[in-house]
């Protein structure tokens, strides 16, 4: 069917694609942009916050636990009222 009908059809199909295309990229676009602030809003406050906040001190505690390990690997004897210290923050 080659005539100036299906021309027209086709050029539409064409247009109507790209129409698609153009608002699927919006969409998309629009959902990325709401999407990083969304996270930047929610690492403000929440998990993300503390674990920024808590990290460093995990980092060193991390260091003490191995040293800690090394120590009891290599049999040193600890002091004799040693107890485990209660972890901060924790009832």
């Amino acid at each position: 069917m080659n005539n100036w009908y299906s021309d027209y059809l086709h050029g539409n199909e064409y247009r109507n694609d790209l129409l698609r295309e153009a608002e699927h990229r919006r969409l998309v676009n629009k959902i990325r942009v709401r999407g990083i602030r969304a996270r930047r809003r929610r690492q403000r406050r929440g998990m993300y916050a503390l674990r920024r906040l808590l990290g460093r001190y995990l980092i060193r505690l991390g260091s003490r636990i191995k040293e800690a390990g090394t120590r009891i690997a290599t049999f040193e004897d600890p002091p004799v009222n040693a107890k485990p210290r209660p972890r901060p923050g924790r009832a």
